[in-house]
């Protein structure tokens, strides 16, 4: 019997998404605080003049749009298992569960 793999719920792709331009972020921001940029003049990068401007609330902003993202992937995530079940698929972890069950009765 084929079993069907559940929906994926997709606020955890975009936590991913935002998890990644996140971590690029964080580690443009340590460049720039470890002077990294200063070495190689250039210090006229718009990257650099971003950075100096807006650094650190950009990445407090992003730190509240995983956090909202990690929230609503949590509370949403029984919704997309009730439909996955709906639609007959079966999560890998509950077939080979119910096969052991089923060996030791």
């Amino acid at each position: 019997m084929k079993t069907r793999s559940p929906l994926a719920n997709p606020f955890y792709v975009a936590l991913l998404f935002a998890s990644a331009i996140f971590v690029v972020t964080c580690t443009s921001y340590a460049f720039w605080l470890g002077g990294i940029f200063d070495k190689g003049g250039r210090q006229d990068h718009p990257l650099v003049q971003f950075l100096e401007q807006r650094g650190e609330r950009w990445m407090l902003i992003q730190v509240g749009i995983i956090a909202v993202l990690t929230a609503v992937a949590f509370l949403t995530d029984q919704r997309w298992r009730n439909n996955s079940k709906r639609q007959g698929a079966v999560p890998k972890s509950q077939t080979s569960s119910d096969n052991q069950g089923d060996s030791h009765a």
